[in-house]
């Protein structure tokens, strides 16, 4: 007798564990994960995961409206906003969604200068105006100019330079400047 009792009890176990599993159905847990930091520089990546127990398509979302074209368990975000994504699972009776995660940028900053067009006589100082945007930024600048001869250098970590190029008997030569500029966060554009 103490044998059907445990049968009864392992059926009415199940009855009542059924409303929130689902008979036939299997746990439709759906986690979002980022394999990279979620704070990046303007125009890079990062790379999102659905963790998921089975081979299925997902839906992805930024801010809300789904992102169309992707189907696959990971997602390159690119830009910022909230994201989240569903499993398109047909043996769990709702559709999974996941966390959301946030993805954002570093604050926004401009790389840009200007010299004087009347800059064009070796041996005189051709100045150079940062016209850069941004807080706290470094600068690095090169003047184009390999044959620079010292005390002179060919860069600068100079807020707005000057530079010295040097030509030969009055030929003309054109100098490409670069001028990179980093972000407090190590993000740099030119």
């Amino acid at each position: 007798m103490k044998k059907s009792t445990q049968i009864i009890f392992g059926i009415l176990l199940q009855c009542l564990l059924a409303p929130t599993i689902g008979w036939g159905q299997t746990t439709c847990a759906l986690t979002l994960t980022a394999t990279s930091p979620t704070t990046v520089c303007e125009g890079e990546k990062v790379e999102l995961k659905a963790n998921y127990p089975r081979t299925v398509d997902f839906e992805w979302y930024r801010n809300g409206k789904i992102i169309t074209g992707v189907k696959t368990a990971t997602f390159s975000a690119r830009e910022a906003g909230t994201y989240y994504v569903k499993a398109i699972d047909p043996s769990c009776s709702a559709v999974p969604k996941s966390n959301e995660l946030l993805v954002k940028h570093h604050p926004y900053f401009t790389a840009d200068f200007s010299v004087p067009k009347d800059t064009t006589c070796s041996s005189m100082p051709a100045a150079f105006t940062n016209l850069s945007k941004g807080e706290n930024l470094r600068f690095h600048w090169d003047f184009g100019d390999p044959e620079t001869l010292p005390p002179n250098s060919n860069t600068s970590t100079a807020h707005s330079p000057s530079h010295i190029y040097k030509t030969v008997g009055g030929e003309f030569k054109a100098y490409t400047v670069t001028l990179t500029v980093y972000s407090p966060e190590g993000c740099s554009i030119k």
